[in-house]
């Protein structure tokens, strides 16, 4: 918890005589909340078995991935870097990702992408392998079959 303190000030009135006084007052203020991976992670898999599908896999590869993303997208969000990251892997392996920032629960920004034909595509389609990693507000989830 962060505490606040307001001051105000009432002054001195000199015409009425009235005397100045300083209130303050503290306030409890939560700090923002921080997406966590794990727990995304863990809402993507139960929602996948919800939906006859199997949970991922992690993967040390496609983790490696979603972590290098991470510190792109926080620089220029968007899918450009994807292709540049994962090059090296397209002749071999089928690869996705979805984006997420500025969501202030797990379940927002899982629900975000289910609201995306594209990024609910994604979590519907087989595969096998996937990682998500987050800064508390950047949000990268990789998939991958290989």
């Amino acid at each position: 918890m962060v505490s606040i303190i307001l001051f105000g000030l009432l002054w001195l009135n000199y015409s009425t005589g009235t005397n100045n006084s300083v209130h303050s007052q503290t306030f409890q203020v939560s700090p923002p909340h921080r997406i966590s991976a794990e727990v995304l992670t863990k809402i993507a898999n139960d929602w996948r078995v919800q939906n006859g599908l199997k949970p991922y896999t992690e993967s040390s590869i496609v983790c490696h991935i979603a972590e290098e993303r991470l510190k792109e997208v926080k620089l220029d969000y968007s899918h450009s870097g994807f292709y540049k990251e994962t090059s090296y892997f397209l002749q071999e392996v089928y690869l996705a990702e979805n984006l997420a920032r500025d969501w202030r629960t797990e379940e927002a920004t899982f629900n975000s992408f289910l609201r995306s034909a594209s990024h609910s595509a994604n979590l519907k389609a087989p595969y096998r392998y996937a990682c998500i990693r987050s800064d508390g507000n950047y949000v990268v989830h990789e998939f991958a079959n290989y």
